[in-house]
């Protein structure tokens, strides 16, 4: 089972390395994508561990612009061209950490071979999650655009167009962005969004793009069936919030009885403490 681990990232190099130095294992292979506008040199360190490389083609990232998506997507495809017998590939944050053991992982995912593990919560204005995210794919979003007046410009596209034509084809999905997919998946993925014209340009024009072109892409795909709940668990603010909670200590027990693989999100910076218990109890052998 040979697994390439896609982690973004833009700080924290340490809690990284926490992360990796956990799991080395000579099946998995970790790529890292910095954030373009990040000084390199700072999390070169990282590459002492085990299979350990940095994304050659980095992406300058703005939050909620296309630019998320585009550092996956150019990421992913050098994946691909680098090592094309991967069985999984899973994406990732640089402040996810694991709920299980490296060995652990491979027999859940030898168990479970052929599944798909990405949100895809197909597009139904009756649901909740649609309801409050549809304006997001029903309007023109020109946060990527970089000129004076562009927000004036969207109003007056909004208000000329009632409501954005969806791709022919495709139902759209979306939720969460994070995923552990075949890499039969991923290639098709990636030959959809290439293949089908104006399906990428629809997605440049989406307020957070990255949390409906994976699931999108997936949820139109052959490989539809197998689709399961991602392996990520996040605690979301009462107030909805566009950021997750950052855990602490206070969390702990909510995380391991989470059932997930992995939870997210943590900052080393905010509460170090809740690193090291969950270190602590994978090295014990604990796991959920």
């Amino acid at each position: 089972m040979k697994v390439a681990f896609l982690i973004t990232a833009y700080k924290n190099p340490e809690q990284i390395d926490q992360f990796i130095k956990l799991w080395e294992n000579p099946n998995f292979h970790f790529y890292i994508h910095l954030d373009k506008k990040i000084d390199i040199n700072i999390f070169s360190f990282l590459t002492k561990r085990l299979n350990v490389k940095f994304i050659s083609n980095r992406i300058l990232v703005r939050w909620a612009t296309f630019s998320t998506a585009e550092s996956v997507l150019v990421s992913l495809k050098e994946i691909l061209a680098e090592r094309g017998d991967y069985d999984y590939i899973n994406l990732m944050s640089g402040q996810d950490f694991p709920l299980m053991r490296a060995t652990d992982f491979i027999e859940f995912l030898n168990i479970n071979i052929g599944n798909q593990y990405i949100n895809c919560f197909p597009y139904d204005l009756q649901t909740d999650w649609w309801s409050r995210n549809e304006s997001r794919v029903n309007t023109y979003n020109f946060q990527d655009w970089h000129f004076p007046g562009k927000y004036k410009i969207q109003y007056i596209f909004n208000l000329l167009f009632k409501k954005r034509p969806h791709p022919k084809g495709f139902v759209l999905a979306g939720n969460s962005n994070w995923f552990c997919l075949t890499a039969d998946c991923v290639a098709y993925m990636l030959k959809s969004l290439d293949e089908t014209k104006g399906l990428k340009k629809f997605f440049k024009y989406v307020w957070g793009a990255d949390e409906f072109i994976f699931s999108t892409l997936a949820y139109n795909s052959p490989f539809r069936s197998k689709i399961k709940d991602n392996l990520v668990y996040m605690l979301w603010p009462v107030h909805g919030e566009a950021h997750p909670v950052t855990f602490t200590i206070n969390d702990f027990d909510s995380i391991m009885g989470s059932g997930k693989v992995f939870a997210r999100k943590f900052d080393n910076k905010v509460d170090n403490e809740i690193l090291k218990k969950l270190e602590s109890e994978l090295l014990k052998g604990a796991y959920l």
